[in-house]
């Protein structure tokens, strides 16, 4: 049966009279029971029309969304940081935190929507690159489109028959984001972030990580800084946390099992490191994405 999607929990966003949110007509939005068990589930798809000065917030948004301007720029304020999308680019509000999209243009801005949940999207999410990137430029963003066009048409059919199909179109959206994101040129780099995603579980030190790259620490360190701006410890550790998002998203998951998956030894030093990340424990988290099922932007 399918859950019925309706605005319930105002903390999850908050909207200005000046964007036209035609939810009718223009938005569609399916989670069938099936659905919340699987890797990738593109829950809605959604157009919007922002007036200048017009604002939609979310807090702790509970899906990821993908956010894909067909006239006019849009700007998100995520992560202490204003990005600038413009057609052709993809905007990614990440599951979990807080997030503003406006407009300063004087004819506004339209927009195309999609948001997603999984029990493995955040580690998608982060095995394609995409963790640490607010903004993407598409390689083909007629694609883009098409994809999202279709999704819209199968969702709004609503027909149980189509829920794979709608699973695998989710999957070939991320996999066109992941083929946009520029494959670093640097080998060791490359290398570097593979061992990273296969890690994930494993208690390994950065050190090892630079000797298997035959690398001094310092070297690894400099290489990160320069093609993401931070630390190897730093990537590796939002790697984590995006990869423990997705397992809080399924609820069967005990947090200790989902603590060991991302390489902490313990529920304690686990629940530490995610509260210093998004500023919830993750039970805090875990209920928050749960509540949030019913609930739309």
């Amino acid at each position: 049966m399918a859950i019925v999607n309706r605005p319930h929990r105002e903390e999850l966003w908050g909207i200005s009279s000046d964007v036209l949110c035609h939810s009718k007509t223009h938005k569609e939005c399916w989670l069938p029971h099936e659905a919340e068990a699987l890797p990738v589930w593109p829950e809605f798809v959604g157009s919007v029309v922002y007036q200048k000065n017009g604002y939609v917030e979310h807090n702790s948004y509970y899906l990821y969304a993908f956010e894909l301007p067909l006239e006019g720029t849009l700007r998100l304020i995520e992560r202490d940081s204003e990005t600038m999308i413009e057609p052709g680019m993809v905007g990614i509000i990440h599951r979990g935190e807080d997030s503003r999209l406006d407009t300063q243009e004087e004819n506004g801005c339209r927009k195309l929507a999609v948001g997603m949940r999984g029990v493995a999207l955040g580690s998608i999410i982060a095995a394609a690159g995409l963790s640490g990137r607010l903004a993407v430029r598409a390689r083909d963003p007629e694609k883009l489109f098409g994809l999202v066009l279709r999704l819209e048409s199968l969702l709004g059919l609503r027909q149980p028959a189509d829920i794979p199909a709608i699973a695998g179109i989710g999957m070939e959206f991320l996999t066109e984001l992941a083929l946009s994101v520029a494959a670093p040129q640097d080998e060791r780099l490359r290398e570097a972030l593979n061992l990273f995603a296969i890690n994930i579980p494993n208690h390994c030190p950065v050190s090892r990580i630079a000797e298997s790259l035959h690398i001094s620490p310092s070297t690894l360190g400099r290489i990160f800084r320069r093609e993401f701006g931070k630390s190897p410890q730093a990537y590796f550790r939002d790697l984590r946390m995006e990869t423990a998002k997705g397992l809080l998203a399924d609820p069967s998951l005990p947090v200790k099992h989902v603590a060991s998956q991302t390489g902490f030894s313990d529920i304690f030093s686990f629940s530490r490191e995610f509260r210093k990340t998004t500023g919830f424990s993750p039970r805090e988290f875990r209920r928050r994405i749960l509540n949030g099922e019913s609930a739309f932007r």
